[in-house]
């Protein structure tokens, strides 16, 4: 019989089972070498120049191999996801799509400014 005391043993904080919906698969992530993968990797990811149109403001950014394991697979970032692998940007951007053939390269909009857009 497990006591409370070793139930919380066998989950520990440094994994976390994820479950993938209705699937009995179910994928380990390991967060100290998640983390050791960020710090060696953030100085390597690419930030393009920006592009626009008369709405959107573009860019796209090129993560290492080695840090695109930890994106989802089956949907596009979320923020915090993001910016959890080392991206750095200014507020407002969003991920809205991947590089099919290339899926460690997002592809980022947001809206440009109103003010600048008039000048």
């Amino acid at each position: 019989m497990l006591t409370p005391r070793s139930n919380i043993a066998r989950f520990s904080p440094q994994r976390i089972a994820l479950s993938r919906g209705k699937h009995t698969s179910k994928m380990t992530v390991d967060l100290e070498q998640k983390q050791r993968d960020i710090e060696k990797y953030e100085e390597s990811i690419y930030y393009s120049a920006r592009y626009a149109d008369d709405e959107y403001e573009y860019r796209h950014v090129v993560l290492p191999k080695a840090l695109a394991k930890y994106l989802p697979k089956d949907r596009v970032a979320e923020e915090d996801e993001w910016r959890g692998l080392g991206i750095r940007q200014s507020p407002g951007w969003w991920n809205y799509e991947r590089h099919a053939p290339e899926p460690h390269i997002l592809l980022f909009k947001r809206i440009k400014d109103p003010a600048v857009a008039q000048k």
